[in-house]
């Protein structure tokens, strides 16, 4: 199993290992947090260049999709 994580939109880009205590936590056993958590820093590391945009993201772990269309606009992470 690979330990890290990367997000790339419009030519920034980012990666890192995930946190050491979420794999002593089991939290790396968990695919909603693994599908969820790039897409997470993704909005965090480009935020600015979505502002006022529409933003459509493809994922195919039904948990992921829900928690996203909960967010209602305007909604911080």
């Amino acid at each position: 199993m690979s330990l890290s994580v990367g997000a790339y939109f419009h030519g920034r880009w980012c990666q890192g290992a995930w946190p050491s205590a979420w794999l002593e936590a089991g939290l790396l056993q968990n695919i909603t947090v693994l599908e969820l958590f790039p897409i997470v820093v993704a909005i965090f590391v480009c935020g600015d260049g979505l502002c006022n945009t529409k933003i459509r993201f493809n994922c195919d772990n039904i948990a992921v999709v829900q928690i996203l269309n909960k967010l209602q606009p305007n909604q911080n992470l």
